[in-house]
């Protein structure tokens, strides 16, 4: 018996506003892996955060390596062909994530990304007026809520962040 599992990418670049949809025939075969873990192998620490890491390489064409990087990546996947897939409502979505570096050969990229939990990290300390901080985690603070309304703020914060927008308005 044999399984076997699909994939399908949607990119955003920065400065456009329409999802470009990369197909499993764009791929490169056995390219794609998203690692998922909570913490280094060799080490535990509090307070670090270790993010999920999208790995692929696929054809895109009409754009450079430096207009990939910051694009925003919509993945999914599934079992079976892609009829069975659509028809049964088992396609499966993966997660988002940013792209963080990107190489360029002809038209096949190589790329790296992480999930949006990486601006969480003290590396994305910025510093304004001589004071070190995350702009993220400061925007969290101002708030004291339930875990779940904390989530929805996290996520909420972070692509607002990402997409360049600095105040996010709380009525």
């Amino acid at each position: 018996m044999v399984i076997e599992e699909h994939a399908r990418l949607e990119i955003l670049l920065p400065n456009e506003q329409n999802w470009r949809h990369i197909g499993e025939n764009d791929i490169i075969q056995n390219s794609l892996s998203i690692a998922e873990k909570c913490m280094d192998d060799s080490s535990f620490s509090l307070g670090g955060v270790n993010s999920s890491q999208l790995s692929a390489k696929f054809r895109l064409q009409g754009t450079n390596s430096f207009n990939i990087i910051g694009s925003k990546i919509n993945v999914f996947s599934w079992f079976g062909d892609e009829e069975t897939a659509i028809n049964d409502k088992s396609v499966r979505f993966r997660g988002v994530f940013w792209v963080t570096s990107a190489t360029k050969i002809n038209y096949i990229y190589t790329i790296s990304a992480s999930d949006a939990m990486i601006w969480l990290d003290n590396v994305n300390y910025s510093t304004n007026d001589d004071k070190t901080s995350n702009l993220i985690y400061n925007k969290l603070s101002e708030f004291r809520n339930t875990l779940n309304d904390s989530f929805k703020i996290i996520i909420e914060q972070t692509n607002y962040t990402l997409n360049g927008i600095t105040e996010l308005k709380y009525i």
